[in-house]
């Protein structure tokens, strides 16, 4: 202490560096690891698209209802491309069957309907993807 009452400090030695340590760290239980309890199983996540809609940005949400996850898109409007009017043509198409021997069956439209549908589900698949990878790549240039 000064003669004011205030202490004076003085340096201590320098520590150790850490490497060159001697000093043991405390063991586990019995010298061993500690396991703790097992967790409980968890569920299949359920995710299924909600809603998609047009906007001026392209967003994506996340809602949770009674356990399913509903992922709602909403993808940019394009721009409106240029209306170009043709020529009508003087060149005759072939004659088209008179519909006499057309008959669809239930089966038939059922075909149809789940080609269709598949159709329309890749070329969706592969549109989101291809604007999640070009959202993602804006995102990533940005940072």
């Amino acid at each position: 202490m000064d003669s004011n009452g205030k202490a004076i400090l003085v340096a201590g030695p320098a520590g150790l560096d850490g490497q060159n340590s001697t000093v043991a760290g405390p063991a586990g239980r019995d010298g061993e690891s500690i396991t703790g309890p097992t967790g409980t199983n968890g569920r299949d996540a359920q995710v299924v698209i909600g809603t998609v809609s047009a906007g001026d940005q392209a967003a994506a949400s996340v809602r949770v209802v009674d356990g399913v996850s509903y992922l709602d898109i909403v993808l940019p409007r394009g721009e409106k491309g240029e209306s170009i009017v043709g020529t009508a043509s003087t060149v005759a198409g072939p004659a088209g069957k008179d519909g006499k021997d057309a008959f669809v069956t239930p089966g038939d439209i059922a075909h149809l309907e789940s080609k269709f549908r598949n159709i329309w589900k890749s070329d969706f698949q592969v549109a989101l993807r291809a604007h999640f990878n070009e959202s993602h790549n804006d995102a990533s240039s940005k940072s």
